[in-house]
């Protein structure tokens, strides 16, 4: 069994990579928080929820894309 030495730098990169990761999962849940009704779960019906979860998922991808714009 060989050891793995990292080189200089190795780490750092990794990193980075993981907080790129995580802004997009930050920035998909601050989309989601806008819409008071999913922040606070009113619906009783778990179909209510979920139709408009992936009506907030469509909204924000739309902004995101400048297509309602």
């Amino acid at each position: 069994m060989m050891a793995h030495i990292r080189k200089r730098g190795e780490k750092a990169k990794e990193i980075t990579r993981e907080a790129g990761k995580r802004a997009v999962v930050d920035h998909s849940h601050s989309w989601l928080h806008r819409f008071r009704r999913l922040l606070i779960r009113w619906d009783k019906q778990p179909e209510h929820y979920l139709a408009f979860l992936h009506f907030a998922y469509c909204f924000a991808c739309c902004r995101v894309t400048r297509i309602g714009s």
